[in-house]
């Protein structure tokens, strides 16, 4: 399974921003920090610019260049032949560029067919984001009418042909005129009202939008495509371009997070099984005769840029462990347990299924600790965890230690093999965003872990393995399976 790309990409509206982005970029292709494993591209480029801009391009400005932007990023390098493993983007905005890169966001989320290319975007930087607004027209054509009377008023005193009141009227009619009909082209919802289509994006509604779909969405109100978001200041003076430099590349590293997605820096399981019979530890737990116990440690990291709180639109985090056919004991019970009294007496009763549910806090780490009994016996040995939909993993890691097997002079048949499957691709239906729910399907449909990717499986130690997948999006299910044999008869125990 191979390393997922990231690119960044910087986008300019005009000349001005592309010129500070051709300084700005060796500045940051130098930076230590950004050269593992992140591409650095300008665009435009001169292979995306039109040689003539149409009248097109001059009525609506912003949604023409992010057209262009959206045709350019679906193609090579920005897209993986396999949709699954297309790489992660960061989209890097420079003052009225920031304005193409929101309308190329929101142009995406109008079509469903436009899913992949979305779910790619893992942030978006704003740096210097330009917000010209429609009050600004007003201002502009105050001081224009202010600069145009007095000379007219010169004019009729050389002249003595013109009447100023005349030309007054016709002047205040031209702009009613200009002003009216720029304020409906601008403001889709007045052109709504005419069953017209507006032929360019207001600023006004673009922010507003950007936010409400991307930034502040919720249940109700979309948060349909969560992207994590930052807007960064810089002086543009040329004075200290190494200091305004460093702030880009600590914003493209350090990914703010957004409050409808988890981010978490490391998803740990670590099993160690061992094959000797232990008496069970209470007759309740109605294990029977043991053929094996597995000591089992299931730990979170959530990362520092985790933003997800009470009030987000999203479920507790769970830390859970099922077993089909083995008992369940927990070493040390987590305090505080936001699982229902129908989960607590379900487990009190059956001993299968244990799950730890509770609001993560950034920077915090949380763990399971469970013992299983009789959960990897003979035709049994293999196990799968699932991911969720709604988090960011930058490390999975899985390590198992089958030590105590060789030690009981046992043979490992079959080296542990492991495998993913990427998660259901989240489907965008309005405001609401369909997720992969965390119930298991694996047994009704029969999935086969062989049917996954690969994943590379090292050796620490003799008998100690170990395996792990980075930047892990959209949810999916991570399987590994081994075997063993006794070595007093050859066959399979």
């Amino acid at each position: 399974m191979k390393k997922r790309r990231h690119h960044v990409i910087f986008v300019a509206f005009g000349r001005k921003d592309a010129s500070l982005w051709r300084k700005y970029l060796p500045l940051l292709k130098k930076d230590a920090s950004l050269q593992s494993g992140l591409e650095l591209t300008q665009w435009p480029d001169q292979a995306s610019t039109p040689r003539k801009r149409r009248l097109r391009e001059w009525l609506s400005p912003v949604a023409r260049r992010a057209e262009r932007l959206r045709r350019h990023l679906e193609k090579e390098p920005f897209v993986d032949i396999d949709p699954n493993t297309d790489p992660d983007l960061t989209l890097v905005g420079m003052g009225k560029g920031c304005c193409v890169v929101q309308a190329y966001i929101l142009q995406c989320l109008q079509e469903d067919e436009t899913v992949r290319y979305v779910r790619r975007i893992r942030q978006v930087v704003l740096v210097n984001p330009s917000r010209v607004r429609r009050y600004r027209m007003l201002v502009v054509g105050s001081i224009i009418a202010m600069i145009l009377i007095p000379l007219l008023q010169i004019l009729n005193n050389f002249t003595h042909q013109l009447h100023i009141e005349a030309m007054v009227i016709v002047l205040g009619s031209f702009l009613a005129v200009f002003y009216l009909f720029f304020g409906i082209v601008s403001n889709s919802s007045a052109m709504e009202l005419l069953g017209l289509k507006p032929i360019r994006l207001d600023r006004d509604d673009l922010d507003r939008q950007f936010r409400e779909r991307v930034i502040d969405g919720d249940k109700n109100k979309a948060g349909t495509w969560p992207i994590a978001h930052q807007e960064v200041a810089i002086e543009n003076t040329g004075e200290d371009e190494g200091s305004d430099a460093d702030r880009l590349a600590k914003a493209i590293l350090h990914v703010p997070g957004h409050k409808n997605v988890y981010e978490l820096d490391l998803l740990e399981r670590r099993i160690a099984i061992s094959p000797l019979p232990k008496p069970p530890p209470a007759d309740e737990l109605g294990v029977g005769t043991v053929d094996n116990t597995a000591a089992i440690l299931h730990r979170a990291l959530f990362s520092a840029c985790n933003a997800t709180t009470e009030e987000s639109a999203v479920q507790p985090w769970e830390l859970r462990y099922q077993s089909y056919g083995g008992k369940i004991q927990i070493n040390v019970i987590p305090n505080p347990n936001r699982w229902t009294p129908q989960e607590r007496s379900a487990f009190q009763h059956n001993h299968d299924k244990y799950v730890f549910r509770f609001v993560p806090e950034a920077s915090q780490e949380y763990s399971l600790d469970v013992t299983l009994w009789n959960g990897y016996t003979r035709g049994n040995r293999d196990s799968h965890m699932h991911l969720r939909a709604d988090a960011y993993f930058r490390r999975l890691l899985l390590v198992l230690d089958l030590r105590a097997y060789l030690d009981a002079r046992w043979k490992i048949s079959r080296s542990p093999e492991a495998y993913f499957f990427f998660g259901k691709i989240p489907l965008a239906r309005g405001k609401n965003r369909d997720l992969d729910g965390p119930s298991c399907d694996c047994l009704k449909n029969k999935r086969n872990l062989e049917d996954g990717l690969p994943v590379e499986v090292g050796m620490i130690e003799s008998g100690v393995y170990q395996w792990e997948v980075e930047d892990v999006r959209d949810g999916g299910v991570l399987g590994f399976i081994f075997d063993v044999t006794a070595e007093e008869n050859g066959q399979n125990d």
